[in-house]
């Protein structure tokens, strides 16, 4: 996915370890029960083999207090608050999927 960017947040307690991961669709159960939002209204991306931990799912929010333990989205962002996470989500899942496979996120700490 070069030259794709976008603002994230995740809880400071849970932060996912710096690294480079690989990076999925993949069916979710929480937008199957209407807890999540998906652009394709299915899947969402999942982190793979973060050191750990399990079901990392990247999604929208705007602030940490929307997630427990994921990585939220968004195309701005002030202070602690991510602004059109939907529409961030959206344009990183339409990135993925035109990349098919082998795509992989970098995870910074404190960027």
């Amino acid at each position: 996915m070069p030259g794709f960017a976008c603002h994230t947040i995740e809880p400071t307690a849970l932060a996912i370890p710096a690294g480079l991961y690989q990076v999925r669709l993949t069916d979710s159960e929480r937008v199957r029960q209407g807890t999540l939002w998906s652009p394709g209204g299915k899947q969402l991306p999942l982190l793979i083999d973060v050191p750990g931990r399990t079901g990392i799912r990247i999604h929208s929010g705007n602030t940490a207090k929307d997630s427990v333990g994921c990585i939220l989205v968004g195309s701005g962002i002030q202070g602690t608050t991510l602004s059109e996470s939907r529409r961030a989500l959206a344009a990183l899942v339409a990135a993925i999927e035109n990349g098919k496979t082998d795509t992989q996120i970098e995870v910074c700490d404190g960027i």
